[in-house]
């Protein structure tokens, strides 16, 4: 009933240790994006916070339950990352040319 014993019991401590590297990883990326569009872009500065406190909350939520044996979660998880990834890109314009 735990997400990272599972994972390391699954895994062995070479996967345990990838698992939490890639969360860190994912976290640090979200405060990234959070300063990088802080004082520019409000929206992506929200996602991206919002993005770092759902990923907190799955964390915490990971110590008391197996999360990622359901794949209604799985498939949320992996709507963050790609949400994640869109926060983390380039600001591109997208304003229309002026006549």
């Amino acid at each position: 009933h735990n997400q990272f014993l599972h994972m390391l019991v699954g895994t062995g401590i070479f996967g345990f240790l990838a698992y939490l590297c890639f969360w860190f990883f994912i976290m640090a990326a979200a405060l990234r994006a959070y300063q990088k569009h802080r004082g520019q872009d409000l929206v992506k500065a929200g996602i991206a916070m919002g993005l770092f406190t759902a990923l907190i909350c799955f964390w915490i939520s990971g110590m008391t339950e197996s999360n990622l044996e359901h794949s209604k979660i799985r498939y949320t998880w992996a709507l963050l990352v790609e949400l994640l990834i869109w926060v983390s890109s380039p600001a591109t314009d997208t304003q229309l040319p002026q006549k």
